[in-house]
Protein backbone atom coordinates (compact mmCIF):
# COMPACT_ATOMS: atom_id res chain seq x y z
CA UNK A 1 0.00 0.00 0.00
CA UNK A 2 3.01 2.24 0.52
CA UNK A 3 3.04 3.54 -3.30
CA UNK A 4 -0.48 3.94 -3.51
CA UNK A 5 -0.11 6.44 -0.55
CA UNK A 6 2.94 8.08 -1.40
CA UNK A 7 1.13 9.25 -4.84
CA UNK A 8 -1.83 10.34 -2.55
CA UNK A 9 0.20 11.97 -0.55
CA UNK A 10 2.25 13.91 -3.34
CA UNK A 11 -0.78 14.68 -5.11
CA UNK A 12 -1.47 18.93 -3.88
CA UNK A 13 -5.09 18.51 -4.10
CA UNK A 14 -6.19 15.13 -2.76
CA UNK A 15 -7.62 13.65 -0.27
CA UNK A 16 -4.49 13.36 1.92
CA UNK A 17 -4.27 17.02 1.46
CA UNK A 18 -7.38 17.99 2.22
CA UNK A 19 -7.46 15.38 5.54
CA UNK A 20 -4.29 17.19 6.40
CA UNK A 21 -2.27 14.51 6.08
CA UNK A 22 1.46 15.99 4.67
CA UNK A 23 3.80 12.51 5.92
CA UNK A 24 3.56 8.30 5.91
CA UNK A 25 4.10 9.72 9.89
CA UNK A 26 0.99 11.50 9.67
CA UNK A 27 -0.84 8.87 8.16
CA UNK A 28 0.51 6.05 10.41
CA UNK A 29 -1.14 8.02 13.37
CA UNK A 30 -4.04 8.21 12.06
CA UNK A 31 -4.80 4.94 11.10
CA UNK A 32 -3.19 3.87 14.57
CA UNK A 33 -5.97 5.81 15.71
CA UNK A 34 -8.50 4.11 13.63
CA UNK A 35 -7.41 0.71 14.74
CA UNK A 36 -7.12 1.82 18.26
CA UNK A 37 -11.36 2.68 17.62
CA UNK A 38 -12.43 0.26 15.48
CA UNK A 39 -13.70 2.79 13.69
CA UNK A 40 -12.98 5.54 11.35
CA UNK A 41 -14.45 8.92 10.32
CA UNK A 42 -14.24 11.32 7.24
CA UNK A 43 -15.70 14.71 6.81
CA UNK A 44 -16.30 16.96 3.78
CA UNK A 45 -13.49 15.08 1.97
CA UNK A 46 -14.50 12.19 -0.93
CA UNK A 47 -18.25 13.65 -1.40
CA UNK A 48 -18.43 17.22 -0.39
CA UNK A 49 -21.21 18.28 2.26
CA UNK A 50 -20.97 14.70 3.53
CA UNK A 51 -19.90 13.01 6.60
CA UNK A 52 -18.81 9.26 7.36
CA UNK A 53 -18.08 7.01 10.33
CA UNK A 54 -16.96 3.31 9.00
CA UNK A 55 -16.41 0.33 11.05
CA UNK A 56 -14.95 -2.92 9.68
CA UNK A 57 -16.99 -6.51 10.12
CA UNK A 58 -14.58 -9.80 10.92
CA UNK A 59 -15.13 -12.68 9.47
CA UNK A 60 -14.23 -16.44 11.76
CA UNK A 61 -11.03 -16.06 10.91
CA UNK A 62 -10.35 -12.49 12.28
CA UNK A 63 -10.70 -10.92 8.96
CA UNK A 64 -12.19 -7.93 7.62
CA UNK A 65 -14.71 -9.20 5.35
CA UNK A 66 -17.02 -6.01 4.90
CA UNK A 67 -17.57 -2.64 6.56
CA UNK A 68 -20.66 -0.60 7.60
CA UNK A 69 -21.15 2.84 7.62
CA UNK A 70 -23.59 5.83 8.56
CA UNK A 71 -23.36 8.56 6.42
CA UNK A 72 -24.66 12.28 7.30
CA UNK A 73 -24.50 15.78 6.06
CA UNK A 74 -21.80 17.59 6.86
CA UNK A 75 -22.00 20.47 9.82
CA UNK A 76 -25.40 18.37 10.98
CA UNK A 77 -24.12 14.68 11.51
CA UNK A 78 -22.34 14.07 14.75
CA UNK A 79 -18.88 12.13 14.40
CA UNK A 80 -17.71 12.48 17.86
CA UNK A 81 -16.28 8.60 18.62
CA UNK A 82 -19.08 8.88 21.66
CA UNK A 83 -21.61 10.24 19.82
CA UNK A 84 -24.80 8.14 19.11
CA UNK A 85 -23.96 7.39 15.43
CA UNK A 86 -20.97 5.98 16.39
CA UNK A 87 -21.67 4.14 19.21
CA UNK A 88 -25.03 2.21 17.50
CA UNK A 89 -22.26 1.79 13.95
CA UNK A 90 -19.60 -0.14 16.80
CA UNK A 91 -22.20 -1.82 18.11
CA UNK A 92 -23.91 -3.26 14.95
CA UNK A 93 -20.34 -3.32 13.56
CA UNK A 94 -19.41 -5.83 16.59
CA UNK A 95 -22.63 -8.13 16.20
CA UNK A 96 -22.54 -8.85 13.02
CA UNK A 97 -18.64 -9.63 13.30
CA UNK A 98 -19.77 -11.89 16.38
CA UNK A 99 -22.42 -13.30 13.91
CA UNK A 100 -19.71 -14.47 11.48
CA UNK A 101 -17.79 -16.22 14.50
CA UNK A 102 -15.13 -13.26 14.96
CA UNK A 103 -12.85 -14.59 17.55
CA UNK A 104 -13.23 -12.76 20.91
CA UNK A 105 -17.25 -12.79 20.90
CA UNK A 106 -19.05 -14.86 23.44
Amino acid sequence: MEPFIGAELSAPDGLAARAGLRTMSDVDRLLAEFRDRRMAVAENLVDPGRAVLTAPVFNHEGEMTAALAVVGEYGHFDTRWNGRPARELAAAAAEFSRRLGAPGGP
